[in-house]
């Protein structure tokens, strides 16, 4: 599978230097095994500070943009403008400091169609994350799995989803609230979910745009998370309930 999507690659950052070609590099190994799908490149510059310059043979895609935001309006905002620009039906949001790799994103793609969610989760976070990001995600893991859908494994991993449950669920959410909002709301409402393998690169806790700062969750990525958590339990029991007047009603 995988072949014949048209998928929105959108890669979003802020002052990542030369990770963001490491990134584009990944993509273009990742595309080239899809010979019969369709790959829009969009490049959302979150109010970088510093240029991060990169290059992109434009025949591999049949659409490339860039656009910068004056200044950060944080990461589902950056998605939210990639979405609006695209033209294709699927979209794949990727981090551009290099998080993940050509494997991550073929694993992906290979089951665009699948399912209208394709999961990706880190499987090797335990030796790829610095400790106290590892143990955040790991609570965030067990606590979305405790007050909604208990078999994701990985809400904050890499996903693929349609361009219009995007522009529907996505609208919302604020910061590293993306995933929660669109990954919760997609399942909730019947769509499949269909999980596989996107491991972190090797070596991307040591990588060129590393901040001292990025060892530790921000104070805004943590109420964002908390805050589409409690959306999310929201989501979760009305579809619930929704599936009881059914079976009472039906």
């Amino acid at each position: 599978m995988g072949e014949g999507c048209s998928i929105a690659l959108i890669v979003f950052f802020r002052d990542v230097g030369a990770d963001l070609q490491e990134t584009i590099d990944s993509i273009l190994l990742a595309t080239e095994k899809f010979k019969t799908s369709r790959f829009e490149l969009i490049v959302v510059d979150d109010g970088s500070k510093i240029e991060s310059p990169y290059i992109v043979p434009n025949s591999r895609f049949f659409q490339v943009q860039h656009v910068r935001h004056p200044h950060s309006l944080g990461i589902s905002e950056a998605i939210n403008t990639g979405v609006k620009l695209s033209s294709s039906t699927w979209a794949l949001p990727i981090p551009g400091h290099a998080m993940f790799g050509n494997v991550a994103l073929e694993n992906i793609i290979s089951l665009c169609g699948k399912g209208e969610i394709i999961l990706g989760c880190r499987t090797n976070l335990a030796r790829s994350r610095p400790p106290v990001k590892r143990l955040a995600s790991r609570i965030l893991r067990d606590l979305y799995r405790h007050l909604t859908f208990y078999y994701i494994g990985d809400i904050h991993g890499l996903f693929l989803a349609r361009k219009t449950d995007f522009e529907r669920y996505l609208q919302s959410a604020k910061g590293h609230g993306n995933a929660i909002a669109v990954i919760t709301n997609v399942v909730a409402n019947g769509g499949l979910l269909v999980q596989t393998a996107a491991p972190v690169q090797e070596g991307h806790n040591s990588r060129s745009s590393k901040k001292v700062s990025d060892n530790l969750p921000s104070v805004e990525a943590i109420r964002t998370s908390v805050s589409a958590l409690w959306e999310a339990r929201r989501t979760y029991l009305r579809s619930q309930s929704d599936k009881i007047d059914v079976k009472r009603w039906g």
